[in-house]
């Protein structure tokens, strides 16, 4: 485990315990250095099904977490508390259902590749503003997703949606009510990596047939 610790009691900031047998997230991580905690890394453990306490809530100053290869089948609800959480890293897990993370307050990355997921949101779709939901990149490669909202083409601040993988087609994207308000931004996007001489991804969202 490496940590950083500031100069007052309960200033755990950093946590990276990967490797590991651990198979469930100690509440008290939250309870005790909710306040301090800034990153945490937990992958490539046995962490396995509803593993994630609802005391994540109170990581109030949580900007990034790293979750990834493990068997999580479930987020709860209070990681909405995560005010400063920016970069989500699930991939690799048993998730079936993520829609509790589209109203993550700060969240712009989240990756969610290799899990079970067939749905992007499944719950009311009336009740989700896409305008509102902060994610810029969002990384659903190898799940089983065969359909998206077409708000979140149109209407969403994603410029980067990676679908490779899923059971959705190129042809089927093409048609879709919003796909030129994703390619707009998509262009914007790639025109700054190009003035900065960084490669080019010219597939749309992943899917090249």
């Amino acid at each position: 485990m490496e940590f950083l610790v500031g100069s007052g009691t309960n200033t755990l900031r950093k946590i990276q315990f990967t490797l590991t047998s651990l198979e469930s997230i100690p509440k008290s991580l939250f309870t005790s250095h909710g306040a301090s905690l800034q990153m945490l890394n937990l992958s490539q453990c046995k962490l396995k099904g509803d593993c994630i306490p609802k005391e994540v809530g109170n990581a109030k100053l949580l900007r990034e977490m790293d979750l990834s290869d493990n068997q999580i089948t479930s987020v709860p609800l209070e990681i909405q508390g995560c005010i400063k959480l920016n970069i989500l890293t699930l991939s690799g897990n048993q998730l079936k259902d993520v829609s509790v993370l589209f109203k993550v307050p700060a969240l712009e990355y989240l990756y969610v590749s290799k899990n079970q997921l067939s749905s992007i949101y499944t719950g009311d779709e009336s009740s989700l503003e896409w305008s509102e939901c902060p994610l810029k990149v969002l990384d659903m490669e190898a799940n089983q997703i065969a359909h998206i909202p077409s708000q979140l083409l149109k209407a969403s601040r994603i410029h980067n949606l990676n679908l490779k993988g899923n059971l959705i087609k190129r042809a089927q994207l093409m048609k879709m009510e919003g796909l030129e308000e994703y390619q707009a931004r998509r262009k914007i996007k790639m025109d700054l990596v190009v003035n900065n001489n960084l490669d080019v991804d010219q597939n749309i969202c992943g899917l090249t047939e």
